[in-house]
């Protein structure tokens, strides 16, 4: 299991679903129990709008989205001088899952896999630009960095353009920001010379 992957467990309790997340950075949470109302509801909200629960000092905020039914944990626990810590944890489960355990009953357990925490990239627009970069090593770096490091825009799909010297054109298939560049500087860092891109919108 991947470290931030979470392994979601779900049966189904007299009424009630009972929700257990494993993962590696935190083990294994508490049992969540959830009224089997509460999950149709969502389910059933074409909207997509929030329900709210707790249970044990936890909460749970569950509302769906596109095929699939979130939940967002706060799992909480208590310590002396009454101070309070915990995490947040954020799991989807398809909603046709979530669907037949509650027609049938039969427990589930399911693989979260979180997506992408960057823009998916299509750079075959811009063969030119990136020819020049392969062939200057420090930019090529640069470059590297940028794609790691400037469009942490998860779910954004983004298709990067030629636009003269080094620098790209952009456009988000979003429309958050629209479009935009990704501009090559050059700087002076502790008495060393760097090159950095940058987005500007």
């Amino acid at each position: 299991m991947g470290s931030d992957n979470v392994l979601v467990k779900l049966y189904y309790d007299r009424g009630f679903v009972g929700v257990k997340t494993i993962d590696r950075s935190h083990h294994g949470s508490i049992r969540f129990l959830i009224a089997e109302k509460l999950l149709s509801r969502v389910i059933n909200d074409a909207e997509g709008n929030s329900v709210f629960d707790t249970d044990c000092g936890n909460f749970a905020e569950i509302w769906s989205k596109g095929d699939s039914v979130y939940f967002r944990f706060v799992w909480l626990e208590s310590y002396p001088e009454n101070s309070v810590r915990g995490y947040v944890q954020i799991v989807s489960v398809p909603e046709d899952k979530i669907a037949g355990l509650l027609d049938t009953h039969a427990p589930l357990r399911y693989l979260y896999t979180p997506p992408p925490r960057s823009a998916k990239i299509d750079a075959s627009r811009a063969q030119a630009t990136l020819r020049r970069i392969l062939r200057h090593r420090r930019i090529k770096h640069a470059f590297s960095k940028a794609m790691r490091d400037c469009f942490a825009w998860p779910e954004e799909e983004i298709t990067l353009m030629d636009d003269g010297s080094y620098n790209f054109y952009f456009v988000t298939k979003s429309g958050f920001p629209r479009n935009g560049g990704l501009i090559l500087s050059e700087a002076s860092r502790q008495g060393h010379h760097c090159f950095y891109y940058s987005v500007h919108t």
